[in-house]
């Protein structure tokens, strides 16, 4: 059994996700003991804490929880999807070109081929989620205490624009 060491930097927290994983290993045992038709969230998909370039976006955009579609569940199973993510949880991946969601949300701000580069979005339930209501469940989870506190400056302490669940 691998061992899970407390920290506060998000980026060292997912560093402890293994490639394909569907749950951080510290936010297991909470799920272990909840009832899964109670919480809300799609656990057949990979973790979405963030994405963009966390480690250096000068805007930070801050959401509830990453929405859920079809595709983010059979995403989870390809390995070119799995790679992808793993490089995401090291902060320092664009948004990717074909994010409409992001795009829509930043089309006021500028170019979407420099935006990308320059934005992240920061979930504080990293898990996907269609409608999600159960607030209690977020403060249990070792991942969602990450996203916004820590010993570091957060990406949370940046400028946001707040919204619901992301889609």
């Amino acid at each position: 059994m691998r061992c899970i060491i407390p920290t506060a930097d998000i980026f060292e927290f997912w560093a402890q996700m293994p490639l394909g994983g569907n749950i951080h290993p510290a936010d297991k045992p909470i799920f272990d003991r909840l009832n899964p038709k109670s919480h809300g969230f799609q656990l057949d998909c990979l973790p979405a804490s963030f994405t963009g370039p966390l480690r250096t976006a000068p805007v930070v955009l801050l959401y509830l929880s990453p929405g859920f579609r079809p595709q983010d569940a059979t995403g989870a199973l390809k390995r070119e999807v799995q790679d992808y993510y793993f490089r995401r949880w090291q902060g320092e991946e664009p948004i990717p070109e074909d994010h409409a969601w992001a795009e829509r949300r930043t089309k006021y701000f500028g170019s979407w081929s420099d935006l990308r580069h320059k934005i992240a979005v920061l979930n504080i339930g990293a898990y996907h989620s269609k409608t999600f209501n159960d607030y209690s469940v977020l403060a249990s989870l070792p991942s969602s205490r990450v996203a916004i506190a820590g010993d570091k400056p957060s990406p949370a302490s940046r400028l946001q624009i707040s919204g619901a669940t992301a889609c």
